[in-house]
């Protein structure tokens, strides 16, 4: 498995989504949808997938989120790669290139403790 170094973080691209009866794409296994009158400028605008690793320096708040949550980073950053012994497509992006995450309702960061 991949493991990603410094303040990288590898996620692992959502699949194709499909287009339902009104001509929206529908992103596959999730409630997102984008209008069809947002055209490619929104399908370029954003990437969904789910955070799979963080590397050790990882920060600016993702250090916070899960690993397995769903992400959603900006279009054109990070490499897209294979692991060496198989098939499947990953993203490492920096940590700063995170945008979102799908939040639990409730969630709260861990708290840390003063010294």
């Amino acid at each position: 498995m991949l493991a990603p170094l410094g303040y990288k973080v590898l996620i692992k691209p959502d699949p194709i989504g499909e287009t339902n009866k009104f001509g929206d794409m529908v992103v596959k296994g999730s409630d997102i949808v984008i209008p069809k009158t947002a055209g490619e400028r929104a399908q370029k605008a954003a990437r969904t997938g789910t955070l799979i690793r963080k590397g050790p320096s990882a920060s600016h708040g993702i250090e916070y989120v899960p690993d397995g949550a769903r992400v959603v980073i900006t279009k054109y950053t990070g490499a897209e790669v294979k692991e060496f012994d198989g098939d499947e497509e990953y993203w490492i992006v920096n940590d700063e290139d995170v945008s979102a995450w799908d939040m639990p309702e409730g969630w709260t960061p861990p708290q840390t403790e003063e010294k």
